[in-house]
């Protein structure tokens, strides 16, 4: 039996080590879409999102992928919207569908259900008036049923928070609820941070203390608190130096020129 033992392993062993580099691969990749949105740029994140998604992973990290193309596809839509409304529109929708695949994979995962809410929410903007109530009604399903899984989760926190912003910003939003969501979730990253996770969704669930203060400034900036705004901006920066729309808002906030191309 110890010898048949020995033999399986060695035959395993091959298979493990290729599920341990795709895994790292994996990593890889995700940590560099962050990179690229972090730093809006555009040509980058389609490079690094079309390798993502054209990765072969095993059965285990395939909700992990999902996620990580999911991502890739929301923040593609963020950095094409202004100026390309269409192919962000496509991107949104790509996310719903990538991250309806990591739901039914990892039900239980508050916040895949947060991020799925965002890219359904992305998809109400985008495409037309006749589809958009449908679209907007999931969002707010899937939101809800992130918070009846974690309402503390830090991701869960924060879409919260950024949807609460979008209302506060059309004239209908509690302004004193999307401020307690966003500090909340700012406090539960930092908490979140002193204790990281281990599992195979680290890479993939890395993402979002920066955009909650950057969050936050924001809505301090439509409240007229600029010195609150400009707090919030800097903790974003000393989180990530290179995250380019809180650089921009910051020289705007304070006056400072654009530095030369």
């Amino acid at each position: 039996m110890r010898i048949l033992s020995c033999i399986a392993l060695a035959l395993l062993a091959p298979t493990l080590v290729a599920a341990q580099d795709t895994a790292a691969r994996l990593d890889d990749l995700g940590t560099r879409l962050q990179f690229d949105f972090y730093t809006a740029d555009l040509a980058a994140l389609e490079r690094d999102h079309a390798n993502v998604a054209s990765l072969d992973v095993p059965a285990e990290l395939a909700a992990v992928k999902a996620t990580f193309v999911g991502f890739g596809a929301w923040k593609r839509a963020e950095l094409q919207r202004a100026q390309d409304p269409a192919r962000a529109a496509d991107a949104a929708r790509r996310c719903v569908s990538e991250l309806d695949r990591a739901v039914d994979l990892e039900p239980k995962r508050a916040a895949l259900h947060a991020m799925l809410a965002t890219c359904q929410r992305q998809v109400a903007e985008l495409q037309g008036r006749i589809k958009s109530p449908l679209a907007a009604g999931r969002a707010k399903q899937s939101l809800e049923r992130a918070m009846q899984l974690a309402p503390r989760e830090p991701h869960v926190l924060l879409i919260a928070g950024l949807t609460e912003l979008d209302r506060v910003r059309e004239g209908g939003g509690d302004v004193a609820a999307a401020r307690q969501k966003l500090a909340a979730a700012t406090a539960a990253f930092e908490s979140a941070g002193q204790s990281p996770a281990t599992d195979a969704f680290t890479v993939a669930l890395s993402w979002g203390a920066p955009e909650a203060w950057n969050a936050l400034g924001q809505l301090e900036l439509v409240q007229g608190n600029p010195a609150a705004a400009r707090d919030a901006f800097e903790r974003a920066l000393v989180l990530v130096g290179d995250y380019r729309d809180v650089q921009q808002r910051l020289r705007q906030l304070t006056g400072s020129p654009s530095p030369a191309p």
